[in-house]
């Protein structure tokens, strides 16, 4: 396998319809399965320009002042029941999806990063369902759960319930890893960080630095 790692030999490869990514089976039936079959990131052609054509709509439409509010108030949350000491990492993990989930018109926002965190290494690996003779294997059924819980409190349907959630995921994959490097001082540093942290993850989104599938694109 040629290893391309040269910055400008890869910036040409992704503009480059030579090279695409594998396509997604659209006749999967199970919930993991189907949700990845309606990402953008698993088509090409005219159809991933149109679902991320979509993305990006979606991303222009949010009020950026509006989601590093609903962030602040969220981790205000985490800084009161810890008496003041939160974990940052776990704030990275929940807040920012949290803020884009509901300003995107997701259902229970709050509930839903676990869920996220489950699908997210599996959808970023553009993995294949394993198959035993030429037969397609079911997802694991805490991803298809986790799956069916996003996209029914996405408040859409079909194709867009499927986008809706695929900003999530890749949100989750932009996060910063912890917010630590964020809170330099003591005086409101986790409303600031996880605040600031949210506004950087939706406008990311759409350029999340997850591992893409060969000759892949961000999204």
């Amino acid at each position: 396998m040629t290893e391309i790692l040269d910055r400008a030999d890869v910036a040409r490869v992704l503009v480059d319809p030579r090279f695409t990514v594998p396509t997604a089976d659209a006749s999967a039936t199970t919930p993991f399965d189907r949700f990845r079959a309606l990402a953008s990131r698993f088509a090409n052609g005219p159809v991933h320009d149109a679902r991320r054509e979509r993305l990006a709509a979606m991303l222009a439409a949010l009020d950026l002042t509006e989601l590093g509010a609903i962030a602040a108030a969220r981790t205000r949350r985490w800084v009161e029941a810890s008496g003041g000491d939160p974990d940052l990492d776990a704030v990275a993990r929940h807040v920012p999806v949290t803020a884009l989930a509901r300003s995107l018109g997701f259902r229970d926002a709050d509930a839903l990063p676990p869920f996220v965190e489950s699908i997210a290494d599996r959808y970023a690996s553009g993995h294949a369902p394993d198959r035993v003779d030429g037969a397609e294997q079911p997802s694991d059924s805490a991803e298809d759960a986790a799956v069916d819980r996003l996209l029914t409190a996405s408040g859409a349907t079909g194709q867009e319930a499927a986008l809706r959630v695929q900003l999530l995921v890749q949100a989750f994959a932009a996060r910063p890893r912890s917010l630590a490097p964020f809170a330099r001082d003591r005086r409101g540093r986790h409303r600031r960080a996880a605040s600031t942290t949210a506004e950087h993850t939706a406008t990311r989104a759409l350029r999340a630095p997850e591992p893409n599938p060969p000759g892949g694109r961000p999204c």
